[in-house]
């Protein structure tokens, strides 16, 4: 039950953000919104790269609310909040099951 409570944790946070994200779409200049979106996956794409293995040890409310709201943020400017979500499951080493 508790993995169900941190997913909508991230839902709600990720809603919010993916609103506010949406809106910055207009206001942007497109070499900003294309860093903002660009840099957090290289840095992901880098990390796997180099065989850094991420690992969180509990569940913590204030960590999936960050993880939403910055899947949110990304998911509002490009469309894309998948990676953000997957990488923190993968973290939590979620079984495949409950991924889908």
């Amino acid at each position: 039950m508790k993995f169900y409570y941190k997913i909508s944790s991230i839902l709600i946070f990720g809603l919010f953000a993916l609103v506010v994200g949406a809106q910055l779409v207009r206001l942007l200049p497109l070499q900003t919104m294309l860093l903002v979106i660009g840099l957090p996956i290289v840095l992901f794409a880098l990390l796997q790269l180099a065989g850094v293995e991420v690992k969180l040890s509990g569940q913590s409310f204030r960590v999936a609310a960050g993880i939403g709201t910055f899947a949110g943020f990304i998911g509002g400017l490009s469309g894309i909040w998948g990676p953000p979500t997957v990488a923190y499951l993968a973290a939590l080493g979620t079984n495949k099951n409950d991924h889908m």
